[in-house]
């Protein structure tokens, strides 16, 4: 699942000039494109209703930290693909969003290899926050052990 992190909510300085639902068709779009190219990829989106559900359970996470009004985080495609798996699946055993390691989590990053001590402060972040999101994993393995584990 790749680009989840669109923004639903109109948010005027956008480069591309598109919002709300007019930027999510486009991203639906995008992923039309690289399905017509490669065929052999399978290619699924999302419902809406559910992508935006999922934004809105991220600020009410993020409320305590920052207000959600004027906040320009936004949740991370593993905090989407976390959501939908719970959603899904019975149990859930999240592997690779430690942040003990100094090793970004993502598998081939071309944008930064390493996790510097700033980005394990949970407000550290003005995109995707992950030591934030980091938390909250703990926290549903704590809360629903039976259904959620991070392995780290």
């Amino acid at each position: 699942i790749h680009g989840m992190a669109v923004e639903l909510w109109a948010n005027p300085g956008r480069p591309s000039g598109r919002v709300g639902f007019d930027e999510y068709m486009a991203w639906v779009d995008g992923h039309v494109q690289v399905h017509e190219r490669y065929p052999q990829l399978r290619t699924d989106v999302v419902d809406l209703d559910w992508m935006q559900n999922s934004w809105e359970a991220y600020f009410a996470a993020l409320a305590p930290f920052e207000s959600p009004v004027r906040s320009r985080a936004r949740p991370s495609s593993g905090w989407h693909v976390a959501r939908l798996a719970l959603g899904v699946c019975g149990k859930v055993r999240m592997y690779g969003f430690s942040m003990a390691s100094n090793k970004f989590h993502y598998f081939d990053s071309y944008v930064q290899e390493t996790v510097t001590p700033e980005m394990r402060d949970p407000r550290h972040g003005t995109t995707h926050k992950f030591a934030f999101e980091h938390e909250v994993f703990i926290n549903w393995s704590r809360a629903i052990p039976k259904r959620f584990e991070l392995w780290q």
